[in-house]
């Protein structure tokens, strides 16, 4: 009987209920293929040894470690000591839906230090505000009803490079919340509150350093698409894809953000070297950010947005000068200007509607050319049976016979002319 017990090893009892019938499916293979045995201890080997450089208290999810501040189960919510003080709990609202850092429905407690997160019996995480760098309230598209997503950044999870913190985001439907409890509910009647905005609020109050939370704005960006849900309402985002994700770019007043497909970026707008387009087409283009040295130095693609979104985000780019660099040296053969921040040839582009606008009336008028070049192609030709063709020919030939016929009588106009003609020297010699 071969030994299996470094399975044991790379699948713990804490994880057995997660991975008991791989365990199991090995130990079966090894059994009927005594030659896989060695393989299978090495596998094992590998798996110990990338658990034992995992940190205590951290969580695997998509292929990045993610590590959670366990709050101490003594701690009496509400009550936390903190740097800054006591901690005085300010909003309680249960069964609310997070998409991260787990895909699950939290209570969720604003105090005047933090945000948490609890489940039914433990509470699971905090951030604290002091460690926010970014947080804004997004309409969440393609929704019959109406939703909201809030997304909190810490410091240094932007998304790119080696920026990979903490993220939350989590979900609240438009209109009345239940059960919603706290100090800032104080006053509060929770049959008439828009609790989108008392979170909000809250979450403001506390925040420090000019920090706040971010709305899209319709005088900074909003698309010329209608929505299929709700077409009466703007539309903050554009549709996008990042690599096989598709997902949403919001332009806001001092970042873009990617959402609400894993990794979500956000960019800040010192933190973008420059913005170019590529592939543009007659239906769509593609959106290129490149980050700065300090921030990877990364170039990160967007692609398929729909051509009609792009006037705002050029007008958004422009507006709020982001460099450039369609025209770099490296990208000249496949990328166009858009923003007119170059010299020379790309000011003229500029000048007279910008380059993109020209390569699509290129485009236009190459399809037109193709199309009277066409040695097949008939102008004005009813059906692809002939019938048109026969028809002109049956005219044609009518045509003829008239003509003969003109001819005839022309021929008779010249006799009698000239008889005339003849008749007239007569008489006067």
């Amino acid at each position: 009987m071969l030994d299996t017990s470094f399975l044991d090893d790379a699948f713990p009892d804490k994880a057995a209920s997660d991975f008991a019938d791989l365990k199991e499916s090995v130990r079966s293979i090894i059994t009927s293929l005594p030659g896989t045995h060695q393989t299978f201890s090495r596998i094992s080997s590998y798996i110990t040894s990338l658990r034992a450089a995992i940190p205590e208290g951290t969580t695997i999810e998509d292929g990045h470690a993610t590590k959670k501040r366990k709050l101490d189960p003594k701690t009496v919510v509400g009550k936390d000591d903190s740097e800054d003080g006591a901690s005085e709990l300010l909003l309680r609202v249960p069964d609310i839906s997070f998409s991260l850092p787990q895909r699950k429905k939290f209570t969720l407690q604003i105090t005047t230090t933090s945000l948490q997160i609890e489940s039914a019996t433990t509470q699971e995480s905090e951030l604290l505000f002091k460690d926010i760098s970014y947080i804004t309230c997004l309409p969440v598209p393609d929704k019959a009803a109406k939703q909201w997503n809030f997304c909190v950044f810490t410091k240094n999870s932007e998304g790119f490079g080696e920026r990979m913190g903490e993220v939350w985001v989590w979900t609240i439907n438009d209109g009345v919340l239940k059960n919603v409890t706290g100090k800032a509910m104080d006053g509060v009647q929770q049959d008439n509150c828009d609790f989108r905005a008392l979170i909000t609020s809250t979450i403001n109050d506390q925040l420090r350093g000019g920090l706040k939370v971010i709305e899209p704005n319709p005088d900074i960006f909003r698309s010329t698409l209608v929505q299929s849900h709700r077409k009466t309402e703007i539309s903050f985002h554009v549709k996008a894809h990042r690599g096989t994700k598709e997902g949403y770019l919001f332009f806001l007043e001092n970042a873009i953000i990617w959402a609400f497909k894993k990794p979500l970026c956000c960019f800040f707008f010192d933190a973008i070297e420059s913005v170019s387009y590529s592939n543009i087409t007659q239906r769509t283009f593609n959106l290129h950010i490149q980050t700065s040295a300090s921030n990877g130095s990364e170039e990160i693609e967007f692609v398929m947005i729909d051509q009609a979104d792009f006037p705002p985000i050029d007008a958004f780019l422009k507006s709020n000068q982001l460099n450039d660099a369609s025209m770099a040296e490296g990208r000249r053969a496949k990328k166009i200007n858009v923003n007119g921040r170059g010299k020379g040839e790309d000011n003229g582009a500029q000048e007279n509607g910008g380059e993109i606008q020209k390569a699509l009336n290129e485009i236009e008028f190459e399809d037109d050319e193709d199309e009277e070049d066409d040695e097949d192609y008939e102008a004005g030709s009813d059906s692809d049976d002939g019938s048109g063709s026969e028809e002109g020919s049956e005219e044609g030939e009518e045509g003829g016979d008239d003509d003969d016929e003109g001819g005839e009588e022309e021929e008779e106009d010249d006799d009698d002319d000239q008889r005339n003609h003849s008749e007239m020297e007569h008489e006067s010699g």
